[in-house]
Order: C-alpha cells, then sequence, then structure tokens
C-alpha cells in the first residue's frame, strides 16, 4: 500500500490481512469514492490523516497501542469542540491541555486552545510559539500565530510567521488569506492583490479555499472602487459555489456599491435564504431595499434581523440612519445607543449619534458624542466638518476655525480634493483675527468660570 495513494482508503478496506478496526481512526470518516476531496464528512484533512497514518506505521511501538492512541486523541479533541460549542470554555480548555499532553505534536489542540483564549493576544502568541516548537511544519499554527503577531501591534512579526508558514507549506491557501488582510490593513494593496491572486493560483483545483479568495479578492477591489474587477471576481466565485451564502452576499454587495440596486436585491435575497442569520447579509439587503424605495420591505428586514443573536452594531446602525432618513429621531437615537451598547468603540456609530443630537439641538451631548468619534478615530474628517459647521451656527468661531484647518489637512492629505461641505464652509464670511482672539478667550473664560 502507498501512502500517498489518492485510493489510500479503499485499498485499506481491500486489505484482508488486516483487521479493519485496527486502522487509524480516520478511515470510518472519509468515503471511499474518488471525489473525497470535496466531501465534507470530517474536520480532518486528507493530509492530516495521512500524517497520523505515518506517525502510526512509523512506529517503534506496538502498533495497535499507537493506534489506539491516536483515536484516544481524536475522542478528546472532539469532545473539546463539543464542550466549546456548548459554550463552557473553561471545560473545553481542559480537554484540550490533557490532549497536549498526550501528545505534544497534535497541532489542532493548540490551535483551538488559542482561540479561546479570551481577550488576552499576548497569550495567545505565546501559546502557539510553543505549539510550533514542536510542530516545526504545521503552516496552519504559523498562520495562527502571526494573527496573534498583528492583535499584539507586531505587523513585521506577523509577516514573518506568515513567510515561515509558507515555506512549510507553499500551497496553503487560507495563509495567503491571512497575509493578504494583513497587507491590506497596512495599507499595502498591490502586495495584498498580488498574495490573493497567489493563493487562487495555489487552489486552482480546489473550489472551497479558492471561493474564498475570490471572495477576498472582490472586497479588496471594493475597496479600491474598482468595482468592474470586483464584480468579475464575485462572479466567479459564485459559478464556482453557487449555492454558498458567502459569494452571494459579495455579488449583491458589488450590485450595491455599482447602484444596480434592484439587481443586488435578487442576490442578497438568495443569500439570505441560504444564511438567514447573517447580519451582514441582512444589512445589505436592507440598504438596498431602501434605494429601491421600498420603505416597508427594508423596515421588516431591519426588524427581523435584530431579533437575531447574530444581530451586531453595523446592522443597528443601518436601521437608525433608516429611521432616521424616515424622520423619526426617538427610534434612531434608541437604535444608535443600542448599537454603542454592543460595540461602544465603533466610531462611525459615536460620529451619527453627534449628528442627530446636532439635528435635535442637544448641543453639549453632540460636543461630546464628536470628542468620543474623534478619540477613536482622529482622523475622520467629516466629523470634524460636521462638528465644525455646528460650532460656526452656534457663533463659536475660533473653534469652527480649529476643526475646519484640521479637516482640511485630513482630506486634502488623503485624497488631494476638498469635500463639498468643506468648500461650502469655505464660502462663508470671514472674520477677522482680533474678532476671532476676543471669542476665543472669552471662550476660555467661560470654561474656567464653568
Amino acid at each position: 500500500m502507498i501512502v500517498g495513494d489518492r485510493n489510500i482508503h479503499s485499498n485499506m478496506f481491500e486489505d484482508q490481512h488486516n483487521n479493519p478496526k485496527n486502522w487509524p481512526f480516520y478511515v470510518q470518516h472519509f468515503p471511499i469514492e474518488s471525489n473525497w476531496k470535496r466531501e465534507k464528512q470530517s474536520r480532518f484533512s486528507c493530509k492530516s490523516s495521512v500524517r497520523i497514518h505515518r506517525m502510526c506505521l512509523n512506529s517503534t511501538s506496538d502498533g495497535n497501542e499507537n493506534v489506539n492512541r491516536y483515536a484516544r486523541l481524536h475522542d478528546l479533541f472532539l469532545n473539546g469542540l463539543k464542550l466549546e460549542k456548548a459554550g463552557d470554555s473553561d471545560a473545553a480548555w481542559n480537554v484540550y491541555a490533557t490532549c497536549i499532553r498526550e501528545s505534544k505534536h497534535f497541532g489542532k489542540p493548540w490551535q483551538r486552545m488559542a482561540l479561546i483564549t479570551p481577550n488576552n493576544a499576548r497569550r495567545r502568541r505565546r501559546i502557539l510559539q510553543l505549539a510550533i516548537k514542536y510542530n516545526p511544519t504545521n503552516s496552519q499554527l504559523y498562520q495562527s500565530l502571526g494573527i496573534a503577531r498583528f492583535d499584539c501591534g507586531d505587523a513585521n512579526g506577523a509577516r514573518d510567521a506568515f513567510r515561515k508558514g509558507v515555506r512549510s507549506k507553499p500551497d496553503h491557501g487560507p495563509l495567503f488569506n491571512a497575509w493578504a488582510s494583513l497587507e491590506s490593513y497596512c495599507g499595502y494593496v498591490e502586495r495584498s492583490r498580488a498574495l490573493l491572486h497567489r493563493g487562487i493560483k495555489v487552489e486552482a483545483g480546489n473550489e472551497r479555499y479558492s471561493c474564498r479568495l475570490l471572495v477576498s479578492l472582490a472586497a479588496l477591489e471594493l475597496k479600491c472602487e474598482d468595482f468592474d474587477k470586483a464584480l468579475a471576481a464575485a462572479q466567479k466565485a459564485t459559478r464556482e459555489q453557487p449555492y454558498n451564502s458567502w459569494c452571494l452576499q459579495v455579488l449583491g454587495v458589488v450590485h450595491l456599491k455599482r447602484g444596480e440596486f434592484k439587481e443586488a436585491v435578487v442576490w442578497l435575497r438568495r443569500a439570505l435564504q441560504l444564511g438567514p442569520y447573517s447580519a451582514e447579509t441582512s444589512y445589505a439587503l436592507g440598504i438596498a431595499l431602501w434605494r429601491t424605495r421600498n420603505i416597508a420591505s427594508a423596515r421588516d428586514v431591519f426588524t427581523s434581523a435584530s431579533k437575531k443573536p447574530s444581530c451586531d452594531a453595523r446592522l443597528l446602525h443601518g436601521w437608525a440612519c433608516f429611521e432616521s432618513a424616515q424622520g423619526d429621531l426617538a427610534l434612531s437615537r434608541s437604535l444608535l445607543k443600542r448599537a454603542l451598547k454592543l460595540n461602544a468603540l465603533d466610531a462611525i456609530v459615536w460620529s451619527e449619534l453627534a449628528r442627530l443630537e446636532t439635528r435635535a439641538r442637544n448641543i453639549s451631548d453632540a460636543r461630546q458624542c464628536f470628542r468620543q468619534a474623534l478619540k477613536l478615530n482622529p482622523r475622520d474628517w467629516t466629523s470634524l466638518e460636521h462638528w465644525s459647521a455646528m460650532e460656526w451656527n452656534q457663533g463659536n468661531h475660533a473653534l469652527s476655525e480649529q476643526l475646519l484647518q484640521r479637516a482640511f489637512a485630513i482630506r486634502f492629505n488623503a485624497q488631494g480634493e476638498f469635500s463639498i461641505l468643506a468648500n461650502s464652509l469655505a464660502d462663508r464670511p470671514r472674520v477677522s483675527s482680533k474678532q476671532l482672539r476676543n471669542e476665543q478667550q472669552q471662550q476660555q473664560s467661560n470654561e474656567a468660570n464653568s
């Protein structure tokens, strides 16, 4: 029997000189058909199974004992996954630790243990570094280590981990996807695009992973506002997996960005039927229905999505913008405050709440929201412009001029052009420098007295 043979599992069953119970545990999880690679009946890939089988064959100890050992490890690992899915992370942690004590060369428990470590990126990094010490050729561990290093703020260390992972396994598509996400976040769009194309070429025969890479490529082209390339990538991903809700969602979002709202509604409805708990799909569908003037259907989509456990701050923010446009400021304010309870670090929600408070003439609350939004995102020039307009209308010309100058600098450096609002503010009547100094001194004295 050749271990690298495509029909390795059928060869095992055809061997009459060995009892099938003595073969490794993964035999019972894989189908015998030639298209075993497309089946999803196991959590392990075929390469992982072959690697475990080699460990069984190359062992110097008794074969049955070694097989039983890895079968026991597999059962323990599955028990940990069940506990993790049930929400008992502490018990799952103990199960994974038991697996690691049995065999430090079993990479899956290390990976899951790092993932369930709560809000501690440095601890996850230490766990994965220790795991790589015992599994130096495991590309999935390098991928997780790169993500953990990036969460710690070490982008160069993350790149180094990704490079080592590619050297250990050059045909690992998800690693290219993670590396491309890092480069895109850091602003290196060309690097990210090259990595995604490289991953697509590597995973050309694997529809599952190539589809994910194509979706990431479409998202990158959307970020660069190259809608034609984004549409081509999304359509190719949909052709490969027409029943994948993720692909359908991205295709609908591309049509939404292109202004093709009716096509967007068609694809997003299909995506929501396949993935009814996706908050992103519900958000995009609600916006698309809103753009097609279908107000009742859009409100129904937002309302039903907000009752699901997958509801997030972005969905509530979209619903709040929708209700604000319809004139219901009270409901919009309550939705934004509910969104901040889910994610208090969302600068966009704070900025939208500040504009809403400005419309409601709650100036002090609007100032606090603007400050919080700029604290979370100091380069948010739109918040600076709206805050400047509010202060100008309140007669605080000195503060308005300062905010407007900051907005001009950020906007000009970012895209080399001024926004319409900035131009309209620049055309307003000028105030003398003496008057500005007097207003500034008056404002400082008022703050000191208060």
